[in-house]
């Protein structure tokens, strides 16, 4: 995909995800920028990184975080515009294997969790469905939403991002 599918879905999830929070109803725990601590101790490989090394983490390192553990884990690179947002913004949402299962079940792809060549192969049978794999996403990403005990306290806000999720969707879709 051009760079601009990925300037456009990094911009949208910094924009939802927002600054540094430690909401008590949050199972992530300390977050800044959408980076939980545990993940951010991951990716630097420093597990003695505390709430305030998080606070002070840059857009830069975000972006690099991003693009190294959701964006490239996804594949999103080789899925079609549209498509590689929205699996992208959920991965950063609800975790990667999260995002790749529903992406496998609207494509009809075994059910692994990963998005390798056999999912790449289904997705790339749809050229001419993509907006019915855009819908089907957006189906899967609500049902999720509302399947969690925290719904009431977030579900506003998630459904809310699901909405602008879609419509990022949909027009780098048409732009493509």
């Amino acid at each position: 995909m051009a760079a601009t599918s990925w300037d456009a879905s990094i911009a949208e999830v910094l924009a939802s995800e927002g600054a540094y929070v430690n909401h008590p109803r949050d199972p992530g725990g300390p977050t800044n920028m959408g980076v939980t601590l545990a993940v951010f101790r991951v990716w630097r490989g420093d597990y003695r990184l505390g709430p305030q090394d998080l606070r002070n983490i840059s857009e830069h390192d975000a972006r690099s975080l991003y693009r190294d553990l959701y964006w490239n884990a996804c594949h999103c690179d080789e899925l079609p515009h549209g498509v590689d947002h929205q699996v992208f913004d959920m991965a950063v949402n609800a975790g990667v294997r999260r995002s790749s299962l529903q992406l496998q079940d609207v494509v009809g792809a075994d059910p692994d969790g990963v998005i390798g060549p056999r999912t790449l192969a289904r997705v790339a049978l749809f050229p001419d469905k993509v907006p019915m794999i855009i819908d089907g996403l957006e189906r899967e990403h609500e049902a999720h939403y509302r399947s969690l005990r925290t719904f009431n306290t977030f579900g506003k806000g998630w459904l809310a991002r699901l909405a602008r999720r879609t419509a990022l969707a949909r027009e780098l879709l048409r732009e493509a």
